[in-house]
């Protein structure tokens, strides 16, 4: 296209040529330039074109990064964008703001609040579930789901570019690898504690909900997490789900005798860790702090820290209930973990874990820890119908609707072109493992080719078989 029109600026008689009493001397030229010069304007202009947008879009990204900066700045953000209209749901369904007139249920609506960090796997499991819940926003509105918010932490303070497709708030990690209060003491998890309590603490007007459902990442909503106990009482103690790994009763009598340092008798500590947990904000308020506090005592142990492993800030937020004699209400219906061949029923669960490895059979299977560095695609290959249970399948339609629904936009740009990157460097190792195969098989010299190489070595005064300066030897 751009060469076309450059020559059609280029051809005789157009402004861009000398007057016509200097056109004999110069005409020549300007035609042996003409294909060089749209050449160039053929990569030029784009190049600049595309170097504009992006200065465009960095100038819009940092003047959308100051109106999050405050309340009114970030609902007119959400307003501005078509698709980010996160707090009430279409207008033609009835809202949070006259669901009390229009359902037939009393509302106790919750804020959904999922803590991330920015890592890649972080980012596509947020954008799974906040798919999720628009799609139970919209299709429920009377349900108790409220406003979504997630939790990012990043080293410098500020959004990512995701920031603009879902509300989040963002606060500044804890340093890495250090030993002071404001440290992750070379464990990440920490920065969720730290995340709940400044958001608590700074940005407790975006949390307009009296109740929040705080979830991880990877764990997006099966249906609405039902705010209700039975007589339409809310539940005045955090809801949770037990959790085996956190039962005291299972743990060797080593790991007992660190954990009653901080508190006895264990039978008071609930197996319940801060995910998923519906919880009333002031509850969460009080519990924050203790919860980071006995968070980075437990890591400042050896003892407690070698023993609890990976599940220590869990542990640290049974630890910090106990000790401030809040129990917990348990709702095994709250979420489902399926593991290995899955569940057969699903049906009634709220909450769905992806954990571990999907299987059925040896013909297929599904891990997450296969997509921590890329986007996973969608799933084409669906799971056969004997032997996979229903969980199996439910986690394939939520993954599918989420791409689907996303298109192009599911997978960024960075990621296709670190699946090139990562071709291209496959392709590279295998000839570079090609060529030292052949180096180690050139370097393996036959006796014969030996005798020969020694006997020509000999004849031009080289360096033969027992012969020649010490310098040949070496």
């Amino acid at each position: 296209f751009f060469e076309r029109c450059v020559g059609r600026c280029l051809r005789p008689g157009s402004a861009m040529l000398p007057p016509p009493r200097f056109r004999s001397s110069t005409v020549s030229v300007v035609k042996r330039r003409r294909s060089r010069l749209c050449r160039i304007l053929a990569v030029a202009v784009p190049t600049c074109v595309i170097i504009a947008l992006q200065i465009h879009a960095a100038g819009h990204f940092e003047e959308s990064i100051e109106l999050e900066a405050s309340a009114h700045g970030r609902r007119m953000a959400a307003e501005a964008s078509r698709h980010v209209n996160h707090t009430s749901p279409p207008a033609p369904r009835a809202s949070a703001a006259n669901g009390s007139a229009q359902c037939s249920r009393h509302r106790r609506p919750y804020h959904v609040l999922v803590p991330c960090s920015l890592s890649v796997e972080h980012q596509w499991q947020a954008r799974l579930s906040y798919h999720r819940y628009l799609r139970l926003k919209e299709s429920d509105p009377c349900s108790d789901l409220g406003g979504f918010t997630r939790l990012l932490t990043s080293p410098d303070g500020k959004p990512d570019l995701l920031a603009a497709e879902m509300p989040t708030v963002v606060t500044r990690q804890l340093k890495r690898s250090g030993r002071c209060d404001d440290c992750d003491h070379g464990f990440p998890l920490l920065n969720r504690p730290w995340a709940v309590r400044r958001l608590l603490a700074f940005h407790r007007k975006e949390v307009k909900e009296e109740y929040i459902l705080l979830l991880e990442a990877d764990m997006p909503l099966l249906a609405p997490v039902d705010n209700g106990a039975e007589g339409g009482a809310a539940p005045l103690s955090p809801v949770g789900v037990e959790s085996r790994a956190l039962k005291a009763s299972k743990l060797r009598n080593e790991t007992k005798a660190v954990l009653r340092r901080w508190h006895s008798p264990l039978r008071e500590v609930a197996p319940v860790g801060p995910s998923a947990l519906l919880v009333h904000k002031r509850q969460l308020e009080a519990l924050a702090g203790p919860w980071l506090n006995v968070s980075l005592s437990l890591r400042r142990d050896e003892a407690a820290s070698s023993a609890l492993g990976p599940l220590l800030e869990r542990w640290a937020w049974s630890l910090a209930a106990a000790e401030a004699g809040v129990a917990h209400q348990i709702r095994p219906t709250l979420q489902a973990e399926p593991e290995g061949t899955g569940l057969s029923e699903v049906g009634l669960f709220s909450v769905y874990h992806m954990t571990s490895e999907l299987r059925v059979g040896r013909s297929w299977n599904w891990s997450k820890r296969a997509f921590t560095r890329s986007y996973p695609p969608r799933i084409p290959p669906l799971p056969p119908n004997k032997g996979a249970k229903k969980s199996t399948f439910a986690f394939v339609r939520l993954l599918n609707d989420a791409v689907d629904a996303a298109g192009r936009r599911w997978m960024p740009l960075y990621n296709r072109t670190r699946q090139n990157r990562t071709a291209q460097l496959a392709s590279l190792e295998e000839s570079i493992g090609q060529t030292k195969q052949l180096i180690l098989e050139q370097l393996v010299v036959p006796d014969a080719d030996r005798r020969t190489v020694d006997a020509v070595d000999r004849q031009q005064g080289g360096c033969g078989a027992g012969e020649g300066p010490p310098r040949c030897e070496r």
